[in-house]
């Protein structure tokens, strides 16, 4: 009867995949932790309350038998996470995360509560029909969005990519609830001997084909291992109980799982691979080409963090600080898109990193305790098919995740079915040492004032349990999902009516005791700035006072978030650009030093970031320090001269300065490197230097791709175009580019 609220708010957390709201910058991510802290907290004052007034035995069981030894690697690992953050760089960010993420300490420990609630509470059966509920109804629910996104990438704010999201909001998590979903499927399928067998079975088919449409090679590669080495022992273990057409079955699948991948590589070329997207994506790059491309640089600067503070590192979820402050340039090789990183993109790299070598040691225990714990109950079980059966498709999961995590990160879904995974592991670990409920022949003595003393102390430690989890809800679910709701309303207003959306925004960093209310006023100045930016004609036109007036605020927010997080490059970075489109909009050179200084001050946390370089030169160049500007293109040069923008850059600063030959090849340089000159301002100082002091023609088909490519043609850039095809008395196209101006 009271395990009704056990299964109850179980069946509530596991709720947490599906859970999307609006009311959030971050739609996917924060109201899941938010979600997760509640009915975790739930759980464990129902964990507490059954110990304490129901249940005779749970808590009566030897501790030695409920110590498991992934408990104690658990433990190990959470210790580490917890010195790491009091050493680390920054304990606040370690303790709670970023707004974007939500996985610092604190939310861990919510998963933990998990774990050792469901192991004492729940038997075998009982967590195998959670499992089921779980992978079942909750798992169908995010693999049916996942495809109707395959054919409406527009739905549940996928923004029309090509990748899905679901519920998740990132295919990289996509794919790894795909993985766990396949592998669940899996054993269901294999067990079930009802009806329901079929359903096991699209679900495997659906949780692949969705987990291709992620496009997530890391994935792919993991499961691809992870099935392959689970049909192989399943045959070999059970070859003789297999009917003759499941044999030949599970021998030709086993055929095609070996053959398929090279037949795909043998013909990778070929217009029928190349077709599907998943496929290209896989074949058309190697792992030093675009994001497998940053990966090993993002691979290679946490080696150089961890090698800085190796035994504990720079602190849990720190790695943002470490890779600004070791950021090598080779990185702009693949272009600006994740130039911001804040994590390694490789478990083991990133724990080394903001863990130190204690963290990732006590972090490959786990997988280690899991495999000796799996071989142990694999011995124990092995007169139970379907028990063996069950430890086969976690082992084979816990390899293809294993697998995953060199390419990608945990996120709050795959801490959920993780965590329940381990219980499982421990469940069956704990019957496998059980030899019963502690229960020795000794009779205890009935002492009525040792039997009231002891009630006190349970009415008494179960009120102040309650009292600071109601608290603890309070302070860090309820205060910062309220700040979040008004700061999403806020940036929804602000395009409409900025005043209003101003007094909303005030109300949401007003919000006392809020640990993202820095994040709160960075997403709402880098909202304002980034509109600002995109429609510059609004700063100059009738609303130049409402423009000036949501600039300033926009400035204050930064200033504001800079007071707490001082060593934050890409706020500098932001702000830079801030002054300088100021200046553009208002001429008013105070705006240009400003930014020089804001630039400047940015490189002393990032001091090899090119974008911060980039943006000091310009200024500079601005404020006629042409020299200073030329030491500083020149040493971007240095540091990587295969970076078709840093040679930009120098022939930027070399055509302010009149030194038209050096410029002309700087631009050479440039375009042979595959700079794409992004901006159109930039591409027609390019073009028209060429024009006047070199050989246009050989960027005359890309300006003109360029312009037959955007919408709402740039006039310069096409009244430059228009002028070199008079140059060349080029008649044929030159009244179709006219008629375009």
């Amino acid at each position: 009867m009271y395990k009704k609220w056990f299964y109850l708010f179980t069946g509530l957390v596991l709720l947490l995949p599906l859970v999307v709201s609006k009311y959030s910058m971050n739609p996917f991510i924060f109201y899941k932790a938010v979600f997760l802290q509640v009915f975790s907290i739930a759980l464990l004052i129902s964990y507490i309350y059954y110990i304490f007034y129901v249940d005779n035995n749970l808590h009566k069981v030897k501790w030695s038998t409920k110590v498991t030894p992934l408990l104690i690697v658990l433990l190990l690992f959470y210790i580490s996470i917890f010195v790491s953050s009091l050493l680390g760089y920054d304990w606040s960010r370690s303790l709670w995360s970023r707004a974007e993420r939500m996985t610092g300490l604190f939310v861990l420990l919510h998963y933990f509560i998990l774990y050792i609630v469901w192991r004492d509470v729940f038997d075998w059966q009982e967590l195998k029909k959670i499992w089921k509920y779980f992978a079942g109804v909750v798992g169908s629910i995010v693999i049916f969005i996942g495809l109707i996104q395959i054919f409406d990438p527009l739905f549940l704010s996928n923004l029309g990519s090509a990748r899905v999201g679901s519920t998740l909001g990132n295919a990289i998590y996509v794919a790894g609830f795909c993985s766990f979903v396949f592998f669940s499927s899996l054993y269901f399928f294999i067990t079930t001997k009802n009806k329901y067998k079929f359903f096991w079975l699209a679900e495997m088919v659906f949780s692949i084909i969705v987990l291709f449409a992620t496009q997530t090679r890391g994935d792919m590669i993991g499961l691809f291992i992870g099935f392959l080495l689970f049909l192989s022992l399943y045959l070999w273990l059970f070859f003789k109980d297999i009917s003759k057409v499941n044999k030949k079955l599970g021998v030709t699948t086993l055929a095609l799982i070996v053959i398929l991948p090279m037949l795909l590589f043998a013909f990778k070329d070929s217009k029928v691979v190349r077709a599907v997207p998943v496929f290209n994506r896989f074949f058309s790059q190697s792992l030093s080409q675009s994001t497998g491309g940053t990966r090993l640089v993002m691979w290679k600067t946490a080696v150089i963090s961890w090698q800085q503070k190796p035994w504990f590192g720079w602190g849990w979820d720190n790695f943002y600080y470490a890779a600004n402050q070791n950021y090598l340039p080779e990185f702009l090789q693949f272009g600006h898109g994740e130039e911001w990183t804040d994590n390694a993109h490789n478990v083991l790299f990133n724990t080394l990193a903001t863990v130190g070598i204690v963290g990732l040691l006590s972090y490959l225990a786990i997988f280690v305790v899991l495999i000796y714990m799996g071989i142990r109950l694999l011995k124990f079980y092995r007169n139970d098919k379907n028990l063996f059966i069950l430890l086969l498709v976690l082992l084979s999961f816990l390899l293809s995740h294993f697998i995953r995590n060199f390419f990608v990160f945990e996120d709050l879904s795959s801490y959920l079915y993780l965590f329940l995974i381990f219980v499982i592991f421990d469940i069956l670990y704990i019957n496998y040492k059980k030899e019963g409920v502690s229960n020795t022949n000794r009779k205890e003595k009935n002492n009525v004032i040792l039997n009231r003393i002891k009630k006190i102390a349970k009415n008494f430690i179960f009120v102040v349990m309650c009292l600071i989890s109601i608290f603890s809800l309070y302070r860090f679910a309820y205060i910062p999902a309220k700040a979040s709701y008004w700061q999403t309303k806020a940036i929804y207003t602000a395009l409409v009516d900025f005043d209003k959306s101003l007094d909303i925004h005030r109300q949401a960093v007003a919000i006392d005791y809020n640990m993202y209310r820095d994040d709160i006023s960075y997403n709402y100045a880098d909202f304002i700035l980034a509109w600002m930016h995109g429609h510059p004609d609004f700063a100059t036109s009738e609303y130049k006072t409402l423009a000036e007036k949501m600039h300033y605020i926009s400035v204050s927010a930064l200033y504001s978030y800079l007071l707490d997080y001082h060593d934050d490059a890409r706020v500098y970075y932001v702000l830079g650009n801030t002054f300088m489109d100021a200046y553009d909009f208002w001429m008013n050179r105070g705006y240009v030093e400003k930014a020089e200084e804001t630039y400047a001050k940015g490189l002393e946390y990032s001091p090899k970031r090119q974008s911060l370089i980039f943006g000091l030169i310009r200024a500079k160049v601005v404020l006629g320090k042409y020299n200073e500007a030329l030491e500083l293109a020149k040493s971007t040069v240095i540091d990587d001269d295969s970076i078709g923008e840093s040679h930009w850059i120098l022939s930027f600063v070399y055509n302010n300065m009149g030194e038209n030959e050096k410029a002309v090849e700087e631009i050479n340089k440039a375009y042979e490197l595959n700079y794409n000159f992004a901006d159109n301002r930039e591409l027609t100082l390019a073009f028209r230097t060429l024009m006047s002091y070199g050989e246009p023609k050989i960027m005359a088909e890309f300006v003109k791709n360029r312009i037959l490519s955007i919408n709402a043609s740039n006039k310069y850039l096409l009244q430059s175009y228009i002028d070199y095809l008079k140059s060349i008395e080029e008649k044929e196209n030159l009244s179709q580019f006219e008629a375009m101006l």
